[in-house]
């Protein structure tokens, strides 16, 4: 198998930059619980709940679930310094519908940038 100069700069770029805000993020992700192959067959359902935080982290937040099992547990705005939720339950589920189409599209870990949260309008 052939891989080119650009393919590997990109995923050693990806591994740098990710691998230094997955250690400070809450995040939680878990492999689903049935492990399923990829085929044109089955599909993972991928559904995103979103929630009102507790009074230690103001604002909304959402959960990933992959076939009912958690997946991922987001309680504040990615990628962006402090504990603060988003603005709204809409915005959070904006951001939880990102998250699945890059899961669904292979982009992983799915970490959403603060340039991806602004040019989606899901913050300031």
């Amino acid at each position: 198998m052939k891989i080119s100069a650009v393919s590997i700069a990109i995923i050693l770029c990806m591994s740098c930059t990710n691998s230094d805000s997955a250690k400070e993020d809450n995040t939680v992700i878990q492999q689903p619980a049935a492990n399923k192959e990829a085929s044109s067959d089955t599909k993972i359902k991928l559904e995103v709940k979103t929630y009102p935080n507790d009074s230690t982290i103001k604002g909304w937040g959402y959960d990933i679930y992959a076939d009912g099992a958690l997946y991922i547990h987001q309680p504040h705005i990615p990628a962006v310094p402090g504990n603060k939720g988003f603005q709204s339950a809409q915005k959070a589920e904006a951001a939880g519908n990102f998250a699945v189409y890059k899961i669904r599209n292979n982009i992983m870990p799915p970490t959403i940038s603060v340039a991806e949260l602004d040019s989606l309008g899901l913050i300031k």
